[in-house]
Protein backbone atom coordinates (compact mmCIF):
# COMPACT_ATOMS: atom_id res chain seq x y z
CA UNK A 1 0.00 0.00 0.00
CA UNK A 2 0.65 3.54 -0.13
CA UNK A 3 0.39 6.52 2.28
CA UNK A 4 -0.05 10.18 0.25
CA UNK A 5 -0.36 13.61 1.86
CA UNK A 6 -2.85 15.48 -0.11
CA UNK A 7 -3.62 19.42 0.78
CA UNK A 8 -7.49 19.15 1.22
CA UNK A 9 -7.67 22.90 -0.18
CA UNK A 10 -5.71 22.98 -3.74
CA UNK A 11 -5.44 19.24 -4.01
CA UNK A 12 -1.47 19.74 -4.18
CA UNK A 13 -0.18 16.30 -3.20
CA UNK A 14 3.24 17.10 -1.31
CA UNK A 15 4.58 13.14 -0.91
CA UNK A 16 3.64 9.66 -1.55
CA UNK A 17 5.19 7.04 1.18
CA UNK A 18 4.94 3.17 0.27
CA UNK A 19 4.13 1.07 2.98
CA UNK A 20 4.70 -2.81 3.35
CA UNK A 21 2.35 -5.22 4.13
CA UNK A 22 2.75 -7.24 7.25
CA UNK A 23 4.12 -10.56 7.46
CA UNK A 24 4.64 -11.74 10.69
CA UNK A 25 2.37 -11.04 13.97
CA UNK A 26 3.02 -13.14 16.91
CA UNK A 27 3.97 -13.20 20.71
CA UNK A 28 7.71 -13.61 21.71
CA UNK A 29 6.49 -15.64 24.37
CA UNK A 30 3.53 -17.70 24.08
CA UNK A 31 3.49 -19.32 28.03
CA UNK A 32 4.31 -17.97 31.09
CA UNK A 33 4.50 -19.85 34.68
CA UNK A 34 1.72 -18.39 37.32
CA UNK A 35 3.48 -16.92 39.95
CA UNK A 36 0.82 -14.48 40.76
CA UNK A 37 1.58 -11.36 39.18
CA UNK A 38 0.17 -9.54 35.80
CA UNK A 39 1.84 -10.83 32.58
CA UNK A 40 2.99 -8.50 29.97
CA UNK A 41 3.50 -9.45 26.39
CA UNK A 42 5.51 -8.20 23.49
CA UNK A 43 4.62 -8.66 20.18
CA UNK A 44 6.77 -9.98 16.91
CA UNK A 45 5.75 -8.01 13.66
CA UNK A 46 7.27 -7.76 10.57
CA UNK A 47 6.36 -6.50 7.16
CA UNK A 48 7.10 -8.30 4.39
CA UNK A 49 10.20 -6.34 3.73
CA UNK A 50 11.62 -7.65 7.52
CA UNK A 51 11.25 -4.31 9.39
CA UNK A 52 9.64 -4.52 12.67
CA UNK A 53 7.17 -2.57 13.60
CA UNK A 54 7.08 -0.23 16.81
CA UNK A 55 4.75 -0.76 19.80
CA UNK A 56 2.93 2.67 20.41
CA UNK A 57 4.07 3.87 16.50
CA UNK A 58 2.38 0.84 14.45
CA UNK A 59 0.21 -0.84 16.80
CA UNK A 60 -0.99 -0.62 20.39
CA UNK A 61 -1.53 -4.39 22.81
CA UNK A 62 -4.93 -4.68 24.35
CA UNK A 63 -5.38 -6.97 26.82
CA UNK A 64 -8.58 -8.85 26.73
CA UNK A 65 -8.30 -11.01 29.92
CA UNK A 66 -7.03 -10.31 33.25
CA UNK A 67 -3.37 -11.18 32.94
CA UNK A 68 -2.40 -13.40 36.33
CA UNK A 69 -4.73 -16.54 36.53
CA UNK A 70 -3.91 -19.79 35.07
CA UNK A 71 -5.77 -20.44 31.70
CA UNK A 72 -5.37 -19.27 27.99
CA UNK A 73 -5.47 -14.99 27.66
CA UNK A 74 -6.10 -13.21 24.44
CA UNK A 75 -4.87 -9.77 23.43
CA UNK A 76 -5.45 -7.85 20.44
CA UNK A 77 -2.95 -6.02 18.21
CA UNK A 78 -4.50 -2.64 17.70
CA UNK A 79 -2.64 -1.32 13.90
CA UNK A 80 -2.28 2.23 14.01
CA UNK A 81 -0.85 5.36 11.85
CA UNK A 82 -0.16 3.46 8.50
CA UNK A 83 -1.65 0.57 9.30
CA UNK A 84 -5.28 -0.60 9.92
CA UNK A 85 -6.89 -3.85 11.53
CA UNK A 86 -7.15 -5.89 14.34
CA UNK A 87 -5.00 -9.10 15.40
CA UNK A 88 -6.53 -11.63 18.37
CA UNK A 89 -3.41 -13.53 19.76
CA UNK A 90 -3.41 -16.15 22.97
CA UNK A 91 -0.84 -17.19 25.41
CA UNK A 92 -1.19 -18.90 28.40
CA UNK A 93 0.19 -19.34 31.95
CA UNK A 94 0.78 -22.32 33.56
CA UNK A 95 0.52 -23.69 37.22
CA UNK A 96 4.07 -23.73 38.76
CA UNK A 97 5.53 -27.07 39.28
CA UNK A 98 4.63 -29.14 42.46
CA UNK A 99 6.82 -28.29 45.41
CA UNK A 100 7.77 -30.66 48.62
CA UNK A 101 7.31 -34.12 46.16
CA UNK A 102 7.65 -36.90 48.47
CA UNK A 103 7.44 -40.83 47.28
CA UNK A 104 6.92 -44.39 48.94
CA UNK A 105 7.70 -47.61 47.61
CA UNK A 106 6.69 -50.61 49.08
CA UNK A 107 6.93 -54.36 47.38
CA UNK A 108 4.00 -53.39 45.44
CA UNK A 109 2.74 -50.02 45.74
CA UNK A 110 3.92 -46.28 45.22
CA UNK A 111 2.21 -43.46 47.43
CA UNK A 112 2.79 -39.83 46.04
CA UNK A 113 2.14 -36.64 47.94
CA UNK A 114 2.95 -32.88 46.47
CA UNK A 115 1.95 -29.30 47.68
CA UNK A 116 -1.19 -28.36 46.22
CA UNK A 117 -0.62 -25.96 43.19
CA UNK A 118 -2.71 -22.38 43.39
CA UNK A 119 -4.60 -22.59 39.56
CA UNK A 120 -4.01 -26.40 39.03
CA UNK A 121 -7.02 -28.34 38.49
CA UNK A 122 -5.45 -31.64 37.78
CA UNK A 123 -2.01 -33.19 38.36
CA UNK A 124 0.16 -35.54 35.94
CA UNK A 125 2.30 -37.81 37.17
CA UNK A 126 5.02 -39.84 35.06
CA UNK A 127 6.47 -42.90 36.49
CA UNK A 128 9.47 -44.04 35.40
CA UNK A 129 11.95 -47.71 35.37
CA UNK A 130 15.16 -47.54 37.35
CA UNK A 131 16.46 -47.09 33.53
CA UNK A 132 14.79 -44.08 32.71
CA UNK A 133 11.59 -45.54 30.76
CA UNK A 134 8.72 -43.94 31.36
CA UNK A 135 6.43 -46.85 32.22
CA UNK A 136 2.78 -44.86 33.14
CA UNK A 137 1.16 -41.87 32.84
CA UNK A 138 -1.29 -40.64 35.02
CA UNK A 139 -3.79 -37.91 35.87
CA UNK A 140 -5.34 -36.82 39.08
CA UNK A 141 -7.61 -33.79 40.15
Amino acid sequence: GSVSIKCTQCGFKESTKTVSQIKTVKLKITSFLYDGSKKEVVAYIKDKKGRELIEGTDYDIEYLTDRKETGKHSVNILFKGNYSGIKTLTYKILPDASKKLTAEKTSATLKAQWQKVEGASAYRVIIYNSQGKKIKTGYWK
